[in-house]
């Protein structure tokens, strides 16, 4: 059903009145009550949107209470739904045959680790590879904000954005301790010969940072969300 601007301006004037500023659910709200309100017309065509609102809906969900509690659900929902399949991303790397793929990486990062003298370069490595896609999330995080204020869709956020972009946040906390500890460690005398002489550590530290930023680049690309709503 397409709706009038006044009817549309109702709409999110009710969605913001409940302090909805997302847009997984400003979304499935306002298609919920353009829906039933589609199926309300049917039986009383004279129906005004702001009345099947007000004296219908908003009582069917239990108030403002009702729809804070259905709210807090949803986005525990979310960030566990985005937390859930960064995981299983991470996991589907150790399944047969994409783990094929995996040992010869983690093969070619030994041979790195090997061959390289200083630990500036296994530093390096991994510092691009945690940065890489937190800098592509703060990217898209500019553009989706830039697309709001010029659309104006009703919302301010998005809930699975701000999901990834707190896993892109973690990997530039873990680039900060390394970069910390890295420096702390060096004043050992025998950590440099230590890293030297065992390849795995520097290997495992490299394995590790490439899965996570191959993992969560894949997860921004399925599930970050740059589309807004039109009306």
């Amino acid at each position: 059903m397409k709706l009038t601007v006044e009817q549309h301006e109702q709409v999110v004037f009710y969605l913001q009145h409940l302090d909805i500023d997302s847009q997984e659910l400003f979304e499935e709200f306002y298609d919920h009550i353009v829906c039933s309100y589609e199926a309300r017309l049917k039986k009383e065509p004279e129906l005004e949107i702001k009345t099947h609102i007000w004296h219908h809906l908003h009582i069917e969900f239990g108030g403002v209470t009702g729809f804070k509690e259905v709210i807090k659900k949803h986005q525990k929902g979310i960030h566990w739904q985005v937390t859930k399949k960064f995981l299983a991303i991470a996991l589907s790397y150790f399944k047969w045959p994409s783990v094929i793929y995996t040992a010869l990486i983690f093969l070619v990062l030994l041979g790195i680790a090997e061959i390289s003298n200083t630990p500036i370069i296994i530093y390096t490595f991994v510092m691009i590879s945690l940065l890489t896609p937190y800098a592509i999330i703060l990217l898209n995080q500019v553009k989706f904000k830039r697309d709001i204020k010029v659309q104006k869709p009703g919302y301010y956020r998005n809930m699975r954005n701000s999901a990834i972009s707190e896993i892109g946040g973690f990997t530039a906390l873990s680039t900060y301790y390394l970069f910390y500890f890295s420096t702390s460690m060096r004043e050992i005398l025998l950590f440099e010969k230590y890293f030297n002489q065992l390849p795995i550590i520097p290997t495992i530290l490299m394995a590790f940072s490439t899965l996570f930023s191959v993992s969560l680049l894949k997860l921004i690309k399925e599930d970050f969300k740059t589309k807004l709503l039109t009306t």
